[in-house]
C-alpha cells in the first residue's frame, strides 16, 4: 500500500512545472530535518544518549503541539470548525441588529441579543472591576491570557468534588465574542462530547493569547463589560446598571457592583428579579472574595452583607414598533430555519420582509385598543365597580367557618407568594406574615386598566385581582388566495401581557365552528336548499360517569318547530339544526374535514363538536375559513416574504407559495360563502350590525359569531372576496367573564373586526378592497330556494295561513341576480 502511494506521488510530482518542483523539494528537505530528530524517527532515536532522548521527546511534544495549533488555525479537513483569524481579533465582531419589515417597506421592529450601550474604561466604577477580578480571575494582570495556576486549582477542586472554572477573563471574552461553543465553531470533532469541549477550550486559549497581544488589560476589561449579558435583556454593564438600579455604571455602590458580577455565574439562576434570595447569597460570596483579596476591609463587608437586595428596575422595552406579538411568534418559528442554515437571528443583521401590511396592522392595533377599552369598561360596569375576586370571596365566606380562608383567598395567597414583590420582601428578611401584611398595604402602583398604564393607590394584592380580571383578545387577518398574513394583534397590550392569543391560546370557538359542520354536510351530498326542523332534541349520554340525558338548547332557549333553510339556520346560529346536521353526517366526517381545512387541534368525536366545544386557536379557525374563500383549497398561511443577509444577498424567498391542497369542491366552497353572507343579509342574522360600520356598501361580506358557555369566549370571523379576519375576546381565567349578553361574540369579537375593516376599507393603501366573491365557472347550484304550501293559496290573501310544519320545498332554476315574479312562483 505504501509503495503504491509513493508511486502515485512520484508520478504526480514528475508532471509538476519546474518552479513548483523546486518548492516541493525545499519543503521535503525541511520536513526530513524536522522528522530526523523527532521521536518518530525510531532508528535514530534509539541511538541517542539518555539526555538526547529527553531532548528529542521534548522537541516532539512541541512539534505535535505546533502541528495541532496549526491544524486548528486552518480548520484542517474541517475537523475543528471556525477559528477567529488575526483580523477577527484585531477588529472584534460587532453583533448586528436584524430588522423586520412590512411588505410595504416599513420597519416594524428589530431582533437583537446585544443591543448594547458601550462605555469606556473610565466610566466603569473601580468596585465593579475589582469585584470581577476577585471573583473570576485574581491573576488577571499577571498572566498573558492563560492562567496555569488557575487551571491547576480548578483541576484540584474538581478532583475534590468542588467544580470551578479555570477560564480567565480573557478566555471568557474570547468565548463571548467568537461563540467558540456554537455549532459553527464545532467542526466534525465538535460533535464528540469531550473532544468538542477540549477543542473549544484550546480555541479560547489561542484566541486569548491573540487578544492579549493586540489589547491592553484595561481594554480587555472594557470589552468584557461591554459584551457580557446580565440577564433580563440587559447586555453590557451600562444597560445592566440602568435596568437594575436606574443609574450609570460609575455611580454603582459596592454591594450593587457585587450583585451584578454575581449574576454572571448564572443569569437565570441568580436573577435578582425572580430569585432575590439566590442573588443575595451570590452577592455576598462576591463581597467575601473582595475582602479576601483586600479590595474591601472587613468592617465594610460586614455592613454590606447585612444589606438587603434593593432594586430600582427600569424596564427595557425591547419590542417597540408594529406588531410585537407577531414578531415574537415569528422569532420562535424562525428558530428552526436559523439552526438549519447556521444563522443567528439576533446577531447577523438579517433583513426579514414579512407579509404584514403596515397600514392594515396599524388599523388592527387601533381597533383593538379602542374596542378593548369599551369592552373592559362594560365588563367593569357589569361587576358593579367591584373586583371579581372580592365578589366571589364574599359569596364563599357565607359557607366558610370563622377564621378559615376561602378557596379563592388561598388561591390569591398562592399568586401573591409567586410575585416578585413578595419575594423581595422575603429576601429583605421579612417573615411570611410580615410580607403578606405588606402585600395588603396600600402603595402607589402602576397597573393596566382601561387600555392604558395608570398609577393608583392600591394594595399589591388588589393589583393582582385587577390584573386577573383584565379581558384579553386576539385579531388576525389573512388573504386566503395567497396565504399571506395582513395583520396580527395577539393581545390588548404587549408591555403588560406577552401572551399571543392568535397563536398560543386555544379556547372553545362556540358557533364559529358551525360552518365546518355545514361544509361537511354539503360535501356529504346534502342539498343547499335542504331544510331542518328546529325542534327539541334529547340524547342519552353519560355525565360524570352516570347515565344522563343531553338536551341541547338554542341561544334564546326556545324552538320555532319550523323547517329552516340551511342559510337561515346558520345566519341565526340555531343549535338544534347544527346538531341534526352533525347527526346526519357523523362527527368523524366533520372532524376529518376540519383537520383538512387547517385545524390541527384535537376535536371531540361526539355530537357536541357541532357546537364548538373543542378548543382551537384563532389562527387555525381563520385559516380554515380561508378554504371557503379560496375556491375550496387550503393555502397554508405564511407570514414571510424574503430573508436577506446583511450584505443584501437573498437567503430565502417565500413569495412563491405552492403549498395548496384541494379540500372541498369549488361549488360547495362558494355555497358556504353564500351561507355566511346570510348572517349579514338575513333578517335576524347575527352579523347584521356590520351595516353600522359601512363595510357592507358595495361589498359582499359574511361572517359568523361564536360564544362559549357562560360568555367565557366571544368570537367573530368575517369573510370577504379576498380576506378573512377573525377576533377572540375572553378572560385569562375562564371563570372570570361577562354574566350578561354583552359577552356574546356579536358584542365583543365582531366590533373589533368591524372597526378594523371600516378603517382599512377607507384607506386605499391598506391593500384591503371591496368586491364580490368569485363564483366558479361551472357553478350550477340553485340558491333561490322558495317554499310554498302543499295547496294553492293566493299570494295577496290572508286566508289559509301557512302551516309551517308541513311545508314542501320546490326549486326555481333562476340565477341569483334575476328578478322573481308572481308567475314564476305560481309556476
Amino acid at each position: 500500500m505504501i509503495q503504491q502511494i509513493k508511486f502515485f506521488l512520484a508520478s504526480y510530482y514528475h508532471r509538476l512545472p519546474q518552479p513548483v518542483k523546486g518548492s516541493v523539494i525545499k519543503v521535503h528537505q525541511l520536513w526530513k530535518r524536522i522528522w530526523s530528530i523527532s521521536f518518530f524517527n525510531r532508528t535514530t532515536f534509539k541511538s541517542y544518549s539518555r539526555l538526547k532522548k529527553i531532548g528529542s521527546l521534548s522537541y516532539t511534544f512541541m512539534l505535535c503541539l505546533f502541528l495541532f495549533w496549526a491544524s486548528i488555525e486552518v480548520n484542517f479537513l474541517w475537523l475543528y470548525g471556525y477559528m477567529p483569524s488575526i483580523e477577527d481579533v484585531r477588529k472584534p465582531p460587532i453583533p448586528l441588529v436584524s430588522e423586520v419589515y412590512s411588505v410595504d417597506g416599513v420597519l416594524m421592529g428589530t431582533y437583537y441579543v446585544e443591543k448594547r450601550k458601550p462605555v469606556d474604561f473610565e466610566e466603569i466604577d473601580s468596585n465593579t472591576i475589582n469585584a470581577l477580578i476577585a471573583t473570576e480571575d485574581i491573576r488577571f494582570y499577571e498572566h498573558s491570557g492563560l492562567d496555569i495556576y488557575g487551571m491547576g486549582g480548578a483541576v484540584a477542586s474538581t478532583i475534590g468534588g468542588n467544580t470551578r472554572g479555570g477560564s480567565t477573563i480573557t478566555n471568557q471574552l474570547a468565548k463571548n465574542l467568537y461563540k467558540t461553543r456554537g455549532r459553527k465553531a464545532g467542526g466534525i470533532l465538535g460533535r464528540i462530547p469531550l473532544v468538542g469541549t477540549l477543542t473549544a477550550k484550546i480555541k479560547e486559549w489561542i484566541t486569548g493569547f491573540k487578544l492579549e497581544f493586540f489589547f491592553t488589560k484595561n481594554e480587555i476589561l472594557t470589552h468584557y463589560f461591554n459584551t457580557v449579558t446580565f440577564g433580563n435583556n440587559a447586555f453590557g454593564i451600562k444597560s445592566a446598571s440602568e435596568y437594575y438600579f436606574s443609574k450609570e455604571p460609575i455611580d454603582l455602590k459596592p454591594e450593587e457592583s457585587a450583585l451584578l458580577v454575581g449574576i454572571l455565574k448564572g443569569t437565570s439562576y441568580y436573577n435578582p428579579k425572580t430569585h432575590p434570595d439566590r442573588a443575595l447569597d451570590r452577592r455576598n460570596v462576591v463581597l467575601t472574595q473582595m475582602l479576601k483579596y483586600d479590595y474591601l476591609d472587613s468592617v465594610s463587608v460586614q455592613k454590606l452583607v447585612a444589606k438587603p437586595v434593593k432594586l430600582k428596575i427600569t424596564e427595557i422595552i425591547k419590542d417597540e414598533g408594529l406588531a410585537p406579538y407577531f414578531r415574537m411568534t415569528l422569532a420562535k418559528e424562525l428558530k428552526e430555519w436559523c439552526e438549519d442554515n447556521d444563522v443567528n437571528l439576533y446577531m447577523e443583521g438579517l433583513k426579514i420582509t414579512t407579509t404584514i401590511n403596515s397600514r392594515a396592522q396599524r388599523y388592527a392595533e387601533q381597533s383593538v385598543s379602542e374596542g378593548m377599552r369599551k369592552i373592559q369598561a362594560s365588563f367593569k360596569a357589569s361587576l358593579g365597580g367591584k373586583l371579581w375576586y372580592d365578589k366571589r370571596i364574599a359569596e364563599q365566606r357565607k359557607s366558610a367557618s370563622k377564621g378559615e380562608l376561602t378557596p379563592l383567598e388561598r388561591e390569591l395567597q398562592k399568586f401573591a407568594k409567586g410575585s416578585i414583590r413578595y419575594k423581595n420582601h422575603i429576601a429583605a428578611g421579612k417573615t411570611d406574615a410580615e410580607a403578606m401584611q405588606l402585600m395588603n398595604t396600600k402603595s402607589r402602583i402602576e397597573i393596566f386598566d382601561g387600555g392604558k398604564r395608570v398609577k393608583v393607590d392600591m394594595t399589591p394584592m388588589d393589583s393582582i385581582k385587577s390584573d386577573m380580571q383584565q379581558l384579553h383578545c386576539g385579531l388576525v387577518s389573512i388573504r386566503p388566495q395567497t396565504g399571506e398574513v395582513v395583520a396580527w394583534v395577539g393581545g390588548s397590550n404587549w408591555s403588560f401581557f406577552q401572551y399571543d392569543h392568535v397563536w398560543q391560546s386555544r379556547r372553545q370557538p362556540g358557533s364559529t365552528f358551525k360552518p365546518m359542520v355545514y361544509a361537511a354536510a354539503l360535501e356529504d351530498g346534502m342539498d343547499a336548499c335542504a331544510t331542518i326542523v328546529d325542534k327539541p332534541l334529547s340524547y342519552s349520554t353519560v355525565i360524570d360517569g352516570k347515565p344522563g340525558v343531553w338536551e341541547p338548547q338554542n341561544a334564546n332557549l326556545g324552538f320555532t318547530y319550523a323547517p329552516m333553510m340551511l342559510r337561515r339556520a346558520l345566519a341565526k346560529s340555531v343549535n338544534t339544526v347544527s346538531i341534526q346536521l352533525a347527526e346526519k353526517v357523523g362527527p368523524k366526517k366533520i372532524i376529518k374535514l376540519a383537520h383538512e381545512m387547517g385545524i390541527n387541534s384535537e376535536l371531540q368525536d361526539n355530537l357536541s363538536v357541532a357546537l364548538g366545544t373543542s378548543e382551537v386557536s384563532l389562527f387555525e379557525l381563520v385559516q380554515a375559513y380561508g378554504v371557503f374563500v379560496n375556491d375550496g383549497k387550503l393555502k397554508r398561511v405564511r407570514w414571510l416574504s424574503t430573508i436577506e443577509d446583511s450584505e443584501g444577498d437573498m437567503l430565502e424567498d417565500y413569495r412563491k407559495n405552492d403549498d395548496e391542497t384541494r379540500v372541498m369542491t369549488s361549488s360547495n366552497a362558494y355555497t358556504m360563502t353564500y351561507f355566511l353572507r346570510g348572517g349579514v343579509e338575513e333578517a335576524g342574522g347575527t352579523s347584521r350590525s356590520l351595516y353600522n360600520y359601512g363595510v357592507c356598501d358595495n361589498n359582499e361580506i359574511g361572517g359568523k359569531t361564536g360564544t362559549s358557555n357562560d360568555y367565557a369566549d366571544g368570537w367573530y370571523v368575517s369573510v370577504m372576496h379576498d380576506l378573512v379576519t377573525g377576533a377572540w375576546v375572553g378572560g385569562r381565567d375562564m371563570r372570570i367573564h361577562f354574566e350578561n349578553a354583552n359577552g356574546q361574540g356579536g358584542r365583543t369579537g365582531l366590533p373589533l373586526v368591524a372597526r378594523y375593516l371600516q378603517l382599512a376599507l377607507s384607506d386605499s393603501k391598506s391593500g384591503i378592497t371591496r368586491g364580490k366573491f368569485k363564483k366558479p365557472d361551472n357553478y350550477s347550484v340553485d340558491l333561490l330556494c322558495y317554499y310554498v304550501p302543499p295547496e294553492i293559496v293566493f299570494l295577496d290573501s290572508l286566508e289559509n295561513p301557512l302551516d309551517s310544519a308541513n311545508i314542501d320545498k320546490i326549486h326555481i332554476d333562476f340565477h341569483d341576480d334575476e328578478e322573481i315574479t308572481e308567475s314564476d312562483v305560481e309556476e
